[in-house]
């Protein structure tokens, strides 16, 4: 939606993309989207956090995915990656949890 209030169709808002189904190119359901990954310094997309549901794999896990790799699915029902671009990682929950536990005194953001 633009500032008018418009919905385009080049665009979509970050929370409409938390829960798309994210297939592989044979049509098949591998995961969902979880999160993104904004750029600091122009607020763009790089990264999709994907959790692959098993599909092939010993277990589930979560997946950086680079947001140029996915393409929009047929009908509007999620993206397509070549599984081959996702790249493992650890739970963004982990990486959330040491950012969070940082000592508000420790001088960041002061002026001096």
């Amino acid at each position: 939606m633009d500032a008018a209030g418009v919905v385009r169709a080049d665009r979509i808002e970050a929370s409409q993309l938390k829960g798309r189904r994210v297939y592989g190119p044979d049509g098949k359901l591998i995961g969902t989207v979880q999160d993104l990954v904004l750029s600091v310094a122009d607020g763009s997309v790089l990264e999709v956090i994907v959790w692959f549901s098993g599909s092939g794999q010993s277990e589930a896990s979560y997946y950086s995915v680079p947001w140029k790799a996915l393409r929009a699915a047929g009908d509007n029902r999620g993206y397509v990656v070549d599984r081959a671009a996702a790249v493992p990682m650890a739970r963004p929950v982990e990486a959330a949890d040491q950012t969070s536990e940082a000592d508000p005194d420790d001088g960041a953001g002061q002026a001096g």
